[in-house]
């Protein structure tokens, strides 16, 4: 990878640690590297910064308050730039990676209706409301997570008990594509999950995420441009 065709430096997490860093190249590959602290991260990428590459302008700190470039908010605000493209971005100063399934990309649902044979997209009502997290959207349940966290007397409690996305919902979502495949069976065992807990239907999916207790896991970019 010649320094000359390096365009970011970017400062990442593996496993929540900080300790990893993703460079961007103009070919639109990407390295991702993982250290054994930050420290040494701190040193490589000293050592990059000091070979002057010419078309890294900044060092990205991921989730900092500068790490939004205000022109690329002005892009997508004046039409030129798609949803799907902005939300890509803000997911990679996020310090959200394709690299790392444990903060791979997140995208939300935004439909709700997933059984009709055709959609009126006028309707508002076939449109998620994206002022609420999946685990608040609907009401009833909403009420049973509050009432179970209200009577629950335990120093580790908690609204929502697990995460809207995490590797295995990642694995999940694409364990029909290799290599998924294979890290899906490696991670129940070297084998598939029991069949009522793969994933076969959008429609199914939408509404266990709906309705149950334990699963708010939001979607992936690959629902968004994969046939």
């Amino acid at each position: 990878f010649p320094t000359s065709t390096l365009v970011s430096m970017e400062f990442r997490r593996h496993l929540l640690i900080h300790r990893a860093l993703e460079l961007y190249f103009s070919s639109g590959k990407s390295l991702f590297l993982v250290f054994r602290d930050k420290h040494i991260r701190e040193r490589v990428v000293t050592a990059l910064w000091s070979l002057r590459p010419p078309r890294v302008e900044r060092i990205l700190r991921a989730c900092s308050s500068t790490a939004v470039d205000p022109a690329i908010v002005s892009q997508w605000q004046c039409g030129m730039m798609s949803n799907f493209d902005y939300l890509l971005y803000l997911n990679r100063v996020a310090g959200r990676s394709y690299s790392d399934l444990s903060q791979y990309p997140i995208f939300p649902w935004v439909l709700t209706d997933f059984l009709s044979n055709t959609l009126d997209l006028m309707n508002p009502e076939v449109y998620r409301n994206l002022a609420l997290p999946v685990g608040a959207l609907d009401p009833g349940r909403l009420e049973a997570l509050l009432s179970r966290y209200e009577q629950t007397d335990d120093e580790n409690n908690c609204l929502y008990y697990s995460h809207y996305s995490t590797a295995g919902s990642v694995l999940y979502y694409l364990m029909r594509i290799e290599p998924f495949t294979t890290l899906y069976c490696e991670l129940n065992g070297g084998r598939f999950d029991l069949a009522d807990r793969m994933f076969t239907s959008v429609a199914a999916t939408f509404h266990n995420c709906l309705t149950s207790s334990s699963d708010f896991k939001e979607l992936i970019p690959e629902f968004f441009y994969m046939p």
